[in-house]
Formats: C-alpha cells, sequence, structure tokens
C-alpha cells in the first residue's frame, strides 16, 4: 500500500510539472486577418506563456506574452527576456508592456502580464531548431530559465508556418 501511494505521488508531482499546450486560431475581424496562438500553461515557474503570430497581410508580427505570480520588486517592468535557439548567438528582446494585478489572497504579490515582440531573424531560427531557450530578467536582476519542450516548440513552429 505505501508503495501505491509514493508512486502516485510521483505520478502526480511529474504530471503537475510537465506543460499543457495546444495552437489556436483566430480571425481578426477587424483587420481580416488571423491570429495564431500557442498556449502554454506551466505550474512549476510561470502561470502561461503564449507566443503569437499576427497575420495582417502584408504583415506579420510574433510576440511572447507570458505570466507570473510574483512579489511587486520582482515584476517585470523594464526588463527583457534573452532568447538562445541552438548555437546562435543569445538575442535581448526589451519587454514592451508590463501590467500588474494585485492578489487578493497574497497583498504583497502581483501577477506580472508582460508582452515582447520577437524579431524576424530569431523567428527564422526558431523554424528549424531543435532547442529554444528563455531567460527571463526581473526588474531586480535576478534571473529565471524556461527550456521550451519539445512539444511545445513542435507547436511553436506550426505556428510560425501556419498561413492565412
Amino acid at each position: 500500500m505505501r508503495k501505491i501511494a509514493v508512486l502516485a505521488l510521483i505520478i502526480l508531482a511529474f504530471g503537475m510539472a510537465t506543460a499543457f499546450a495546444e495552437v489556436k486560431t483566430f480571425p481578426d475581424n477587424f483587420t481580416n486577418g488571423l491570429i495564431v496562438r500557442s498556449e502554454c500553461l506551466n505550474d512549476k515557474e510561470f502561470k502561461v506563456i503564449h507566443f503569437f503570430k499576427y497575420i495582417d497581410q502584408p504583415s506579420v508580427k510574433y510576440s511572447i506574452y507570458f505570466s507570473k505570480e510574483t512579489m511587486q520588486e520582482f515584476a517585470f517592468e523594464g526588463s527583457f527576456v534573452e532568447i538562445k535557439v541552438d548555437n546562435n548567438p543569445v538575442q535581448k528582446i526589451n519587454v514592451e508592456e508590463v501590467v500588474n494585478f494585485p492578489i487578493p489572497r497574497r497583498p504583497s504579490f502581483v501577477t506580472s502580464f508582460t508582452r515582447t515582440t520577437i524579431p524576424n531573424d530569431v523567428i527564422t531560427e526558431i523554424k528549424t531548431a531543435k532547442r529554444v531557450a528563455l531567460r527571463f530578467h526581473f526588474m531586480n536582476g535576478i534571473t529565471s530559465d524556461f527550456i521550451l519542450p519539445d512539444s511545445l516548440l513542435s507547436e511553436w513552429q506550426q505556428a510560425i508556418n501556419t498561413e492565412k
């Protein structure tokens, strides 16, 4: 009985550490374009990481949105994200937008929603990548790394290759 309980806890722990992700497409009725989203829900570090592709012919834009529950002083304002694709040089991407929402049950914490735009040269690298690593920089200098699981990288590549 004890072995079964320990095994169940191990399975539960590993199951919660894995990310849930999926690719969805939505019409953009305003621009007559298309929005492609890969959403990763991850219990371990970030509440959510979204990869967006905005298709508005002739332009295409890519963004990463991420959110994290954190102490106010660890939020992302004025910070940046580094992205490392395979053996290519690390690229620094500035955080463009941050919105912090207070968490009523945890007064000194906020949920920090953040957006950054991915340059097209990085998108070209991701198309054939075997490994993508993100390093999130907090405004106090602390960092947090996130290596895309193979399934999530595959979804990002699927989103990149989606056409209108």
